[in-house]
């Protein structure tokens, strides 16, 4: 059984380091929805996801627009029953933590250490 199987990531970054982050949770098991505003990225790094055997949803949205944020929250809870990680940008959280308040979430840095990444564990 891998680390994060049965658990459930949501990226919200089509770059790089948004693809590293999404490849190595989906390495561990985790069921990953990955976002972002370049869907040619998002391609990308959900193929190469597919081809090693993860589990990956991508959705092309802004990640500073509060209502698509929401209703992509809410589709990602609607289809897995859950939300495990949330990885952003530091700047991103107080917008997702205005339209999902924090109850019931714990606070956690990121593995990623050196990254300014953080994650949101249920």
């Amino acid at each position: 059984m891998k680390k994060l199987e049965n658990k459930v990531a949501v990226i919200y970054r089509d770059g790089s380091v948004g693809g590293a982050i999404a490849k190595a949770f989906a390495r561990q098991g985790a069921r990953v929805f990955l976002t972002g505003r370049t869907l040619t990225k998002l391609d990308s790094i959900a193929n190469e996801i597919l081809f090693g055997g993860g589990a990956i949803e991508k959705a092309q949205l802004k990640a500073l627009d509060e209502q698509a944020v929401e209703k992509h929250m809410n589709e990602v809870i609607k289809q897995s029953g859950k939300l495990t990680f949330l990885s952003t940008l530091s700047v991103f959280l107080k917008k997702v933590f205005k339209v999902f308040p924090s109850r019931n979430l714990r606070w956690r840095v990121s593995p990623f250490q050196s990254l300014p990444k953080h994650s949101l564990i249920s």
